[in-house]
């Protein structure tokens, strides 16, 4: 007799401890200051949504970002104690007052957060907005 569930079983792939297919996704970005979504304003409020986006993890390789496009060793990072709202589909933080006016900058989230917030990933998970963003 045919057993559908045996089969199942055996092709279903053994995942690393900590690893799981629900990467973070940065869906839309708003700078609340310009009320646009396609430059930042320094000393605003920036607003991120999308799926699991919680940012945490206390190492110098976690938190929001902002690369600049044409010298990606020039980057701003703000950590998760800095991001005043914290959520799985929505992060809100105050922009820096460093980021270089004119310039291209990328969004980049790395964080180390599970589904299950009882703890955190061994790897960073990393989610890019595959658009760049000029400051005012």
């Amino acid at each position: 007799m045919f057993d559908s569930n045996a089969l199942l079983l055996r092709r279903r792939p053994a995942w690393p401890m900590g690893f799981s297919l629900c990467r973070p996704q940065i869906v839309l970005v708003l700078d609340v200051a310009s009320r646009q979504n396609s430059c930042l304003t320094p000393g605003g409020t920036l607003r991120l949504i999308g799926r699991n986006l919680t940012v945490s993890g206390p190492d110098p390789d976690t938190g929001i970002f902002f690369v600049n496009e044409n010298d990606p060793k020039d980057f701003v990072r703000i950590p998760f104690e800095k991001i005043t709202v914290n959520l799985p589909g929505y992060l809100s933080m105050t922009l820096p007052h460093c980021l270089k006016k004119n310039a291209l900058y990328r969004i980049k989230l790395c964080s180390r957060a599970s589904a299950n917030s009882a703890y955190l990933r061994r790897q960073v998970q990393v989610a890019w907005f595959p658009r760049p963003f000029s400051v005012r």
